[in-house]
């Protein structure tokens, strides 16, 4: 697997300097979603008889009038060193670079039932205080966990969940 973070760091300072660093991850999302969704598409880019300028045709005509010229351009740059294929993970890289400068930080949180509007907002605000970071969440539920929550972050993992304790006490009695 290639590296895409230098593709995506270069984007992101260009999106940094020009103050659209926003509409390049709105945008590149969207690239992403259309490769994500539409294999044809990814075929026909990734295919080796097809020539760059058909290829370059291609993209102009899906992208080039709903997307900033810096980010045609990015395409157009991809498409000449055969990389559109890895515009997902551009784009997950380039989010990576997004979040870090704007201090965002991906909490997962795994839940055993469902949480309201309101808890799913309490949250977030207890671990934006916590961390010193806008918080964005990915809730899941998960009902093997009985009740409780698990927090996980790049940097920590907070488990307090009934099924947690449950192997906890488990390996304390193994150990008795």
């Amino acid at each position: 697997m290639m590296d895409m973070m230098p593709y995506a760091q270069a984007l992101f300072e260009l999106g940094t300097e020009s103050q659209k660093d926003d509409v390049y991850l709105e945008q590149l999302k969207a690239c992403s979603n259309v490769w994500v969704s539409n294999q044809k598409l990814v075929a026909v880019l990734k295919h080796p008889k097809i020539k760059r300028e058909q290829k370059e045709q291609i993209l102009s005509t899906c992208f080039e009038k709903d997307v900033d010229p810096i980010v045609f351009r990015f395409l157009r740059v991809l498409n000449q060193h055969d990389l559109c294929a890895y515009i997902p993970e551009i784009y997950e890289a380039y989010k990576k670079c997004y979040d870090k400068y704007h201090h965002i930080e991906m909490v997962e949180v795994y839940s055993a039932a469902a949480l309201d509007p309101k808890q799913v907002e309490d949250l977030k605000k207890v671990l934006s205080e916590r961390l010193h970071k806008t918080v964005e969440l990915d809730v899941k539920v998960d009902p093997k966990l009985i009740a409780g929550l698990k927090v996980q972050t790049a940097d920590f993992v907070l488990d307090n969940t009934v099924l947690a304790r449950a192997n906890e006490m488990k390996e304390q009695i193994k150990k008795s």
